[in-house]
């Protein structure tokens, strides 16, 4: 005859704990899941940048140039301001189909030296020697051209130029000269870094006073030194005044340097 254990089992309590931990684990993995994707947590936080903002630059204050009144015409920078492209075009080319007609030349055969913006004191442009109109001022363009060795100088403005003056490149002021010749200017400048250096002044105080092309005979470029021979070679360059205060200097140049001549000369 078959009788009941009389001994109860226990229940097994670390089979049901993990029972329950195993379905609750796949409770969790079908409650993640989308579509059959399932989604990765980040791990990062991202931090957006910061934005620093950039001040905008302060636009330069409006400045406004004076207008200085020698005796017979103003130039000002401001003034270049005033006069179109097409109006110092016009003028260049009137000065030009001028020119090619006085002096038989043609077009190609002529070099526009500079032009400079200006204000003329005459309203009929001559020359700088017609009195001047009271409270007249004309804007218009100094001209100068250049035709082999000859230097030819234009007043223009609104649709009319007169020829002024016309010199020889020999005898052309020093102004106009450092204006034409690149290499007279870059020959001045030397002897201005040179005299400022030695003397200890500002280039701005030290100014030349003349400029003329010269051939020197010898290698002495006409400043020789007692004692010392020179070979017969005929240099082309420039006698060159520089005045710094009281005092004057004098330069004599080849096309690539200067020398100092303390003891020119009286006839160089």
């Amino acid at each position: 005859m078959w009788k009941p254990n009389s001994v109860h089992q226990k229940p097994n309590f670390s089979r049901i704990g993990i029972c329950l931990i195993l379905i609750l684990a796949g409770f969790i993995t079908a409650c993640s899941t989308t579509g059959g994707l399932s989604t990765d947590v980040p791990t990062l936080v991202l931090i957006p940048p910061t934005i620093t903002s950039t001040p905008l630059p302060i636009p330069p204050s409006p400045t406004t140039g004076t207008l200085v009144a020698p005796s017979d015409l103003e130039t000002s920078t401001p003034l270049e301001e005033t006069l179109s492209t097409d109006s110092q075009s016009q003028l260049v080319t009137l000065a030009i189909e001028d020119l090619t007609t006085r002096v038989n030349v043609s077009v190609s055969e002529i070099q526009i030296g500079y032009t400079e913006a200006v204000r003329w004191r005459s309203n009929q442009l001559d020359c700088g020697r017609a009195t001047p109109a009271a409270n007249l001022r004309i804007a218009g363009y100094r001209i100068v051209l250049l035709v082999d060795e000859k230097v030819y100088e234009y007043y223009g403005a609104n649709t009319e130029v007169h020829l002024c003056q016309q010199s020889d490149l020999l005898d052309v002021s020093t102004s106009v000269l450092l204006r034409i010749d690149p290499v007279a200017a870059e020959l001045v400048g030397l002897a201005k870094r040179r005299l400022a250096q030695e003397l200890g002044l500002p280039e701005a105080e030290i100014q030349a006073v003349e400029v003329s092309p010269v051939s020197w005979e010898d290698s002495s470029l006409g400043c020789p030194v007692e004692g010392q021979t020179y070979s017969l070679i005929v240099t082309d360059g420039y006698r060159i005044i520089m005045q710094a205060g009281d005092d004057q200097f004098i330069f004599h140049t080849t096309f690539d340097g200067i020398t100092l001549c303390e003891n020119e000369p009286e006839n160089p």
